[in-house]
């Protein structure tokens, strides 16, 4: 992925916006809007006036963080600025200006998978984590980002459970099962053609449908 995206990170209209961004343009974007050179500090959130053109956009707090080790596995650019609407506006309208384009829902942990820093449960459970309302959904999806229900498919010798549709021919699946780490699906469906390719893992597939 060749582009830089950037994204609010966090709800806009309070007193702190986060602004994240992700792609091979932050070290550029640093040196052209920031006060401050960061990219000889990384790691550490610092005091910057967002610049453009001899204008000052905002004071912010930012940070730095050079790939690989960060979130999507590339370099990445924080910056805590004021939450106002119009501050906020006028920050990821100077992103724009400077080439980046705006992220896709979900493209910041899509890219943490895609340059394996998650696995694809890892990758849902963000997603419900984000979107819980309840503590028992919270824990649950907590877990799963943790790595629970990847752990519990290997312990019990089920790389993965595969969902298909009624009269499947077993010879469709088998070519995905060198995927199966990026399969997660937790049933199987009554209909199943092949019954003797599934008879032996039938047992622990659903052992894997209760868990869940």
């Amino acid at each position: 992925m060749q582009d830089t995206i950037y994204a609010p990170s966090s709800a806009i209209g309070g007193a702190v916006a986060v602004v994240r961004l992700s792609g091979p343009e932050c070290s550029a974007v640093v040196k052209k809007i920031l006060s401050r050179d960061l990219t000889r500090t990384p790691h550490a959130l610092r005091y910057v006036q967002v610049q453009e053109e001899g204008e000052v956009l905002d004071d912010c707090m930012a940070a730095y963080l050079p790939g690989p080790k960060t979130y999507t596995g590339e370099d990445m650019l924080e910056l805590h600025c004021h939450g106002g609407s119009a501050t906020v506006q006028a920050l990821l309208a100077c992103l724009s200006r400077c080439g980046l384009r705006p992220a896709e829902g979900g493209e910041f942990t899509r890219r943490a998978f895609m340059n394996g820093k998650m696995d694809l449960s890892s990758a849902e459970a963000v997603m419900d984590l984000i979107q819980s309302r309840a503590q028992g959904s919270r824990r649950a999806a907590l877990e799963q980002l943790h790595g629970a229900l990847m752990r519990r498919i290997r312990e019990n010798g089920v790389r993965a459970a595969i969902s298909v549709k009624p009269n499947t021919p077993a010879e469709a699946v088998l070519p995905f099962l060198p995927l199966c780490d990026l399969i997660l699906v937790m049933t199987v469906e009554p209909g199943f053609g092949g019954q003797s390719f599934l008879h032996s893992t039938m047992p622990k597939l659903h052992q894997l449908r209760q868990w869940i």
